[in-house]
């Protein structure tokens, strides 16, 4: 009996996987850089992000190494439990030194147990996450910003039914203008009443752009994040398990909208 009680527990522990570490670094600046490189040592970097999408798998880390980047994070395999797949910000290089300024800086759909660590999002002209249909993802120690004069027609990040989703330790500055923004009492009252802004001084592309937009998703965590050099942290979305902790703000507190635009 006590056999079988611990062949139980053993099935229920997660398998830990000794993933594989690999090195992006389109500045070459531990060594030259290519895709033909392996990518597993500083000196024998890969130059894109795009050869870390296609390779890395559970349990594997991939360095970026400082620099801008014009690509974006879009893993073509999950992590799994115990084994995410990481992205991350090489440890000697400066704070906010890795930047992503694509499109997006991250985009991806049914991917999960996936972790983002010390990437600076920055100046993304449509958003700077888009994920769907994932679980298990967290985003920390990252920055985000766009300036407050960029039009995106979106702005922030962006998740669709995901499930346990974590937003840790991270700066968020300005999102840009969008139509998923925060509106005023009156003019939500304007919205709901017309559906339209015409003939009012209502201007949804002028109002500044949400932080977090979440779809029918469930089970998020939003802890430690500091918006003091910015706005509120401004959340729009639906879902259920919504959790807030010790993030400090400039203004003292969150907009969270139940409905979305």
């Amino acid at each position: 009996m006590k056999r079988l009680f611990l062949i139980a527990v053993f099935l229920l522990i997660p398998t830990i996987v000794f993933g594989a570490t690999y090195y992006v670094d389109t500045d070459s600046v531990g060594g030259t850089a290519s895709d033909s490189n392996n990518g597993t040592a500083t000196n024998t970097p890969w130059l894109t992000i795009s050869k870390a999408n296609s390779t890395a798998t559970a349990g594997d880390t991939v360095y970026l190494r400082a620099g801008t980047y014009s690509e974006y994070i879009n893993p073509s395999n999950s992590g799994t439990s115990g084994n995410p797949i990481t992205f991350q910000r090489y440890s000697s290089d400066a704070e906010y030194s890795v930047i992503l300024s694509a499109s997006y800086g991250a985009y991806w759909t049914t991917k999960d147990y996936i972790t983002i660590d010390g990437i600076y999002f920055y100046n993304n002209t449509s958003r700077w996450t888009e994920i769907d249909d994932s679980d298990y993802i967290i985003f920390q120690n990252c920055k985000f910003y766009s300036p407050g004069d960029l039009y995106n027609g979106y702005g922030g990040m962006r998740f669709t039914d995901c499930t346990q989703v974590k937003i840790l330790d991270n700066i968020f500055e300005d999102a840009g203008r969008g139509q998923f923004t925060y509106w005023p009492d009156s003019c939500e009252t304007i919205w709901n009443a017309d559906g339209s802004f015409a003939g009012t001084s209502c201007n949804a592309g002028a109002a500044p752009g949400d932080h977090i937009v979440l779809r029918t998703t469930d089970y998020v965590l939003v802890e430690g994040n500091d918006a003091t050099s910015g706005n509120e942290i401004v959340i729009n979305g639906d879902g259920n398990e919504l959790d807030m902790a010790g993030n400090k703000l400039t203004t003292g507190d969150y907009y969270i909208l139940k409905r979305l635009r």
